[in-house]
């Protein structure tokens, strides 16, 4: 029997377990219950310990104003579907689950401790550059990049993360008592459990992968805890899965997309589970690069934009609350407005051609398209592959697969996905 049987709903500490984290912004285990999913990932005998850990950090100004921070740029504000979410889905509770995740594969899998050149790295690290990683996201997160111009690679506000770690007495002092340092955590791209290479899978990709269905009422606790226990890591050279570890090399990776090497990451038993993953998502991405997103994150972007420029906002303003930035572009007329028709949209116009229209709120614009291609190990060849095979990849095991489904079904999805049509004009 795996070690990771016991992670059901059923076996899901209470609320009441997960203690008083972070409970001005909202208890840890309410409201977005895959934190008390994630949590039960934790062996039992470091559960107290990364608890205590996190709630070191509990009164971090930087932190907490991440619960007026949504994961959905703006657009959980609006009735462009498939939006508003079921749940409210903030960047801090995808921050503590980033956080959760990664103390329970590392404390399952020491192996996962490691940095990106395979040397040696703390627990708490991890942990914590995981917490911090979304710190210096502004107001209306990836919709910034759009107003910086970044649509393609969506990085542009991550350089102040130093900084908004430096800046808060907090943190430092949360550092100090884990004799961690700024360097430690203020980069959590160092660690391939925190975060990899796209479409490789992370902690921080398998949050808000699972995060975002959750939060839009289309996966149910339930259906995250039986997709997180099917997932262990691999340092690249050996397989550990459950309680079974090998010492013998894996063999080398089917590779997909771009992937050279093996290289330390999460992956999962079979490949059922990873086909599941993969689907949400390309899904998610979708739904991220639809026309619908891309026309409200550019809409907030020229709001903001305005607001600047009107000298109502100020640049400083980009790092309070979605709230605090609202209520401000409400003070002018013209702008509350504009937000009012943002607001009461439920379909967008989409056209080849430039409509003619001196509307400032006509954009023709690309965006991010990001996936997951999750390893599995496949019971054919008993090695690591990813889940989506370039055409290349050896026909036995293809045909065995295809059989099911699997293939032709990611491969039509993601194809659909890839092939989307951004050169088109969105208006109102």
């Amino acid at each position: 029997m795996s070690d990771l049987d016991f992670l059901t709903a059923e076996a899901a500490p209470s609320p009441a377990d997960a203690g008083s984290l972070f409970a001005h912004a909202r208890p840890l285990g309410t409201g977005y219950g895959l934190h008390s999913v994630y949590l039960s990932l934790i062996p039992e005998d470091k559960r107290s310990y990364v608890l205590e850990l996190l709630d070191l950090f509990k009164d971090s100004p930087a932190l907490g104003r991440l619960a007026d921070v949504g994961m959905s740029c703006g657009l959980q504000f609006t009735k462009l579907p498939p939006y508003p979410m079921n749940t409210p889905y903030s960047r801090l509770d995808h921050s503590l689950g980033v956080a959760l995740l990664v103390a329970g594969f590392v404390y399952r899998f020491p192996e996962a401790c490691v940095m990106k050149e395979a040397s040696p790295a703390r627990p708490e690290a991890i942990i914590v550059a995981g917490l911090l990683h979304d710190i210096a996201t502004p107001v209306f997160a990836h919709s910034i990049d759009f107003l910086n111009g970044d649509y393609l690679t969506q990085e542009s506000t991550e350089d102040a993360t130093y900084d908004c770690i430096h800046s808060d007495s907090v943190i430092q002092q949360a550092l100090a008592t884990l004799s961690l340092t700024e360097a430690h955590v203020c980069d959590y791209h160092l660690y391939p459990l925190a975060d990899n290479d796209s479409p490789a899978l992370s902690c921080d990709r398998l949050e808000y992968t699972l995060g975002t269905p959750y939060a839009f009422g289309t996966l149910s606790v339930q259906e995250a805890a039986e997709l997180l226990s099917h997932l262990a890591f691999t340092n690249g050279e050996a397989v550990r899965s459950g309680e079974l570890c090998s010492d013998a090399a894996v063999p080398a990776q089917k590779q997909c997309f771009d992937f050279q090497k093996p290289a330390p990451e999460l992956y999962f038993d079979s490949r059922e589970p990873a086909e599941t993953l993969a689907l949400f998502s390309i899904r998610n991405g979708s739904v991220f690069a639809s026309d619908n997103d891309r026309f409200a994150m550019q809409y907030f972007a020229e709001l903001v934009r305005q607001g600047l420029t009107k000298g109502i906002l100020v640049p400083s303003d980009l790092m309070t609350t979605e709230t605090e930035v609202l209520e401000k572009l409400r003070t002018d007329p013209s702008l509350a407005a504009d937000l009012n028709q943002l607001q009461s949209l439920t379909k967008i116009t989409v056209s080849k051609e430039r409509p003619a229209s001196d509307s400032p709120y006509v954009f023709k614009i690309p965006a991010k398209r990001r996936f997951i291609n999750p390893l599995y190990l496949s019971a054919t060849s008993h090695s690591l592959e990813r889940v989506i095979k370039n055409e290349s990849t050896d026909h036995a095991g293809r045909e065995s697969e295809t059989a099911t489904g699997a293939v032709s079904r990611l491969r039509l999805t993601l194809e659909s996905y890839l092939e989307q049509d951004q050169d088109v004009y969105l208006s109102i």
